[in-house]
């Protein structure tokens, strides 16, 4: 088993970003209808927040609020080595990420 790498420079040197094609919506409702497969669901006091992608939505006639799209980060990290540095891990990721896609850091429609 190889281990993963624990130095937080060494990790963001090695670090490798894809950016989907996809576009995802959110939307919340009451129950999630048949056809969609979210890549994530919320489970929140006022109903379940799928994450699915744009065409999913539209067919299935769910009124979606938020289009986004999704970066990859690919890195094999140990997880001891992320978790005490996870906010500057994500600052610096995301910082680098907004300048490639023109965007200000932070969550952004397309």
């Amino acid at each position: 088993m190889i281990s993963g790498e624990g130095d937080l420079a060494t990790l963001l040197r090695r670090l490798s970003a894809t950016l989907t094609p996809e576009t995802y919506d959110f939307a919340t409702l009451d129950s999630l209808p048949p056809g969609i497969t979210p890549r994530m669901v919320f489970v929140e006091d006022e109903g379940k927040t799928p994450i699915c992608t744009r065409a999913e939505a539209e067919a299935a006639g769910i009124p979606h609020s938020f289009p986004c799209r999704m970066i990859t980060c690919n890195v094999h990290s140990a997880l001891k080595a992320v978790s005490p540095a996870l906010a500057g891990f994500v600052v610096s990721r995301t910082d680098g990420a907004a300048r490639v896609c023109g965007k200000k850091r932070g969550p952004q429609s397309p």
